[in-house]
């Protein structure tokens, strides 16, 4: 195992962090992929636990309200006595763009090797 410096460990994390926004809305796209309906506090909570650290509510919730004006996820109606929480869920327009995506899986993880390799 590497062991990076105190200064390292802060470049890597960063890296991390721009890589997961950078694909942010593919990833809500796949944890919504399965009819699942979340919603952003749940999303804000998968992250730590997938990638080992937090996104902010802002940038979270910014992507949603992006991917719903794409048409990309909708909100689901949820009862009343939930107050202002919302879910959202997959559209047929957000798993076709899924399908694209992973056609290009390759090709994403070369682009990202070839930025280290040169």
């Amino acid at each position: 195992m590497i062991t990076l410096s105190r200064n390292e460990s802060d470049i890597l994390k960063k890296m991390r962090r721009d890589i997961v926004k950078g694909f942010l809305e593919t990833f809500i796209l796949t944890k919504l992929k399965n009819n699942t309906p979340l919603s952003g506090y749940d999303l804000i909570d998968i992250i730590p636990q997938q990638f080992g650290f937090w996104l902010s509510p802002s940038t979270v919730y910014s992507a949603l309200y992006r991917m719903e004006r794409k048409g990309l996820i909708k909100t689901l109606c949820v009862s009343p006595f939930e107050g202002r929480k919302r879910v959202f869920t997959i559209t047929e327009e957000g798993k076709k763009l899924l399908l694209v995506n992973a056609k290009f899986e390759d090709s994403i993880v070369s682009l990202l090797r070839g930025i280290f390799v040169g």
